[in-house]
C-alpha cells in the first residue's frame, strides 16, 4: 500500500492565528477544498471557529513532535501493508472537545472510528487528536496507526455494523480493549447499546441513552 503523510498542524496554526469570524471560516473551507469543491485536505473534524485555547493546543502538539512521530508511523504502516495495491493519505487533525459546541467528544469519536467511509473513498485516513489531552508524540503515533488499521479493516471487510464487528475492527487497529460486554449485546446495532458498551454509562447518559452498567 502506498501510504503518504500529509502535514496539517501548521495549517491548524495558521487558521487559529486568524481572528475568529467569517474570514477564518472561509480560509478553512479554502484550505480544506483547495477550491475544488471536494475535500483536498481532510481537516473536516477540526473546529474552524474554535477559541484561543486551540492555538495553544496545536502549538503544543507541534512542539512535542507529533508530526514527526506520525510520519514515522506512516512509514512503518507502509511496510506492514506493502503487499496491498491501494493508497492512503494520512493526516493529523485536532478536534475541539474543550470549549465550544462544534464537537461532542463521544459522537465525534464514534463517527471517526466507524463512519469514515467518505474519507476512505477519497484515500484519506485521519489520526484524531484531542484538545483536552496532553500532547505527546506517542499519542500522535498511536492515532495514526489506528486510523490506518481502521481504513484497511473497512476496505477488507466493509463497515463494522454490529458491536461485535466494531470491537473486531478496533482489535485489528491495535486499540487496547477491556473485558468484552455481555454476549447478548454483541449483535446490537442500535446507538444506545453501542454507546453504552463502547464508551460507558456516563457517555450514554450524556446523549440521553439509558445506562447498561457494562462499562465504567
Amino acid at each position: 500500500m502506498l501510504v503518504e503523510f500529509l502535514p496539517t498542524l501548521e495549517v491548524h496554526r495558521e487558521l487559529y492565528s486568524m481572528p475568529r469570524g467569517m474570514e477564518r471560516f472561509r480560509a478553512y473551507i479554502a484550505r480544506m477544498t483547495g477550491g475544488s469543491g471536494d475535500i483536498e485536505l481532510p481537516i473536516v473534524a477540526m473546529n474552524p471557529m474554535g477559541k484561543e485555547h486551540l492555538l495553544s493546543a496545536v502549538e503544543a502538539w507541534i512542539a512535542c513532535g507529533a508530526e514527526e512521530a506520525a510520519a514515522q508511523a506512516v512509514r512503518e504502516a507502509a511496510e506492514r501493508f506493502s503487499h496491498r495495491p491501494d493508497r492512503l493519505r494520512v493526516a493529523l487533525v485536532l478536534a475541539d472537545d474543550v470549549a465550544g459546541g462544534w464537537t461532542n467528544r463521544w459522537t465525534t469519536d464514534f463517527a471517526h472510528r466507524f463512519e469514515s467511509a467518505a474519507l476512505y473513498k477519497r484515500d484519506f485516513a485521519v489520526g484524531l487528536l484531542w484538545a483536552s489531552e496532553l500532547p505527546s508524540a506517542e499519542r500522535a503515533r498511536a492515532a495514526v496507526l489506528r486510523s490506518i488499521g481502521r481504513a484497511v479493516y473497512e476496505r477488507d471487510y466493509g463497515p463494522a455494523r454490529t458491536l461485535r464487528e466494531k470491537l473486531e475492527q478496533e482489535r485489528f487497529a491495535g486499540v487496547p480493549l477491556g473485558p468484552p460486554p455481555p454476549a447478548r449485546y454483541l449483535d446490537a446495532t442500535d446507538p444506545p447499546t453501542l454507546f453504552a458498551c463502547l464508551y460507558g454509562d456516563e457517555a450514554a447518559k450524556s446523549l440521553g441513552y439509558a445506562p447498561l452498567g457494562v462499562r465504567g
